[in-house]
């Protein structure tokens, strides 16, 4: 019976190889967006079982029309990967217009009419900047900047996007109006008291955005004896937000190296109550959002690298616009 067992295994296991395919193709990039009016670098790594020679064939194309196609010979070894860089010429769009492209890559063996193999891969095209006309719209935002950390103040003069500095922790108790924005890599720890004093802003009307700490620990109200108010609503979203703001923002991975988080957080018992621990990494919240009785009311934890990824693809900056929207219920 045990000679029966091994001999259907092994039976099973050859079926499974004769089934798949002698040769495939990934392409390392998992991103999908990208600005118009600059290369675009893939590469593509080729698996195959048996040795062949031929051609990789690539095409990249807008609307049907070709932009550019090109072809590269491979020599092709047994179960030894074959990498090919493809450097893609992205064309421009305007303002407002984000542009879905195409590249199709084959691969031909020699003498063969038809390709071993195939992949398509959708390449989506954003203009430069996300706030293209939208100048009046951000200046009654009325922004309230706190940033110790003095990353995120210049990113925004860089873009365009208006805001008074909030000198210190204090001066946040007096803001009423407008959107307080806490800069990326703040410490909790260093900061003790902000997390009330940011939620007590939202308790009384003012939207708060707090971007990407580095560390330090979060105290979530209505988990214990605590003086901060409690939310009429609290909910937690990993990179999924990104495509319930926005379908066309990759959520998966942000060029150069993939990584869109580079904290999240971790809920953490302490005396009695639940508090958030900012952890390097991991595959905790990434997003915690609260909305109070105030209609106006919202605080949101975004652990996104949006200010330190501004510039290496398309997506941290109108996620950032798409939050702000979020905010401010989209009004303009």
């Amino acid at each position: 019976m045990t000679a029966l067992r091994l001999m259907m295994g092994f039976l099973l296991v050859c079926t499974a190889i004769q089934a798949a395919p002698k040769l495939s193709l990934v392409i390392q990039e998992p991103w999908n967006d990208v600005f118009g009016g600059k290369e675009a670098v893939f590469h593509v790594v080729i698996n195959n079982r048996e040795a062949t020679q031929g051609r990789v064939v690539w095409r990249y194309a807008a609307g049907g029309k070709t932009i550019v196609r090109q072809e590269r010979e491979v020599s092709l070894v047994p179960n030894r990967p074959e990498n090919v860089e493809i450097i893609l010429p992205v064309p421009e769009v305007k303002d407002g217009v984000i542009l879905n492209t195409m590249l199709s890559v084959s691969v031909l063996e020699n003498g063969a009419l038809e390709a071993a193999a195939t992949l398509e891969k959708t390449i989506r095209i954003f203009p430069p900047d996300p706030f293209a006309g939208r100048a009046e719209w951000l200046k009654k935002l009325d922004i309230r900047l706190f940033d110790p950390e003095k990353r995120t103040a210049g990113f925004f003069d860089k873009a365009g996007i208006p805001f008074q500095r909030v000198a210190n922790i204090e001066a946040l108790a007096e803001v009423k109006d407008g959107i307080i924005i806490v800069g990326e890599g703040i410490s909790f720890n260093d900061f003790k008291g902000l997390s009330g004093l940011l939620l007590k802003a939202a308790a009384r009307g003012t939207p708060v955005l707090c971007l990407a700490p580095s560390r330090g620990t979060f105290n979530l109200p209505g988990t214990g004896e605590s003086e901060m108010p409690d939310p009429r609503s609290m909910t937690f979203h990993r990179n999924e937000i990104i495509t319930r703001l926005d379908k066309r923002l990759d959520a998966v991975a942000w060029p150069p190296d993939g990584v869109i988080a580079f904290s999240t957080m971790a809920m953490r018992s302490a005396r009695g109550a639940v508090v958030g621990e900012v952890e390097k990494g991991g595959a905790n919240w990434s997003w915690l959002e609260m909305s109070f009785n105030d209609p106006h009311g919202m605080f949101i934890l975004c652990h996104f690298a949006i200010v330190e990824k501004w510039e290496t693809g398309p997506a941290p900056g109108f996620l950032l616009t798409k939050i702000l929207e979020y905010l401010t219920f989209g009004k303009e």
